[in-house]
């Protein structure tokens, strides 16, 4: 966050020529292991980015965007007669700082480096029905949302991005998480993400 503050407000002398702002904005399939395979949500994401030209072919991008990791997770359980199904739906949001190289050849460009990501919120919603009956529906959200929780996670990102014209591109990027979602060293809920963006350079 403190690099983006100052290349924001650098002399623009020095910077005139080789900074590049824009914003983002896009789609987020997201990927969480879970007991029985994974569990899977979409979300969006939203932000700013900025570029700072390194040569002719190299840029360092960084980037400040918040980011829904939602998932939603579905059971169902047949008993006496009756059909119990249990939806779980989760709404983290998180404030994520990508920081990448990017090699760009004509339109089509390729970048990778490392990402933080702050947990600003999050929202768990349970509903149980019975026969198609809504028996219980529970909402949980703010801080007891995020109980067991790590508010810091870090990862790598990559993926590749093509100019459509001068102003607008479309990007696609794949992200790893390298610590746990949960606030446990034992724990291997490693975010995976795919996300699709749309980026309008200023």
């Amino acid at each position: 966050m403190a690099l983006l503050l100052v290349v924001c407000f650098s002399s623009q002398k020095l910077f005139a020529q080789d900074l590049q702002l824009g914003l983002t904005g896009g789609l987020n399939y997201n990927i969480f292991p879970a007991d029985n395979g994974t569990v899977n949500g979409l979300g969006f994401h939203l932000g700013a980015t900025a570029d700072i030209g390194v040569s002719d072919m190299l840029n360092f991008r960084a980037g400040l965007i918040l980011s829904d990791r939602g998932i939603q997770e579905k059971s169902t359980l047949e008993l006496l007669g009756s059909t119990t199904k249990i939806k779980s739906n989760s709404l983290p949001l998180y404030l994520t700082i990508p920081l990448m190289y990017k090699y760009q050849t004509g339109s089509l460009s390729f970048f990778a480096g490392p990402q933080f990501s702050l947990l600003l919120t999050n929202r768990v919603a349970v509903q149980t029905t019975v026969n198609g009956d809504e028996v219980t529906k529970t909402v949980v959200s703010g801080s007891d949302a995020t109980n067991g929780m790590r508010g810091f996670t870090y990862g790598v990102t990559a993926g590749a991005e093509y100019g459509l014209n001068d102003n607008l591109g479309v990007g696609l990027r794949y992200i790893r998480d390298l610590n746990s979602t949960t606030d446990s060293d034992l724990a291997e809920d490693f975010f995976n993400g795919i996300q699709l963006s749309f980026i309008y350079k200023l």
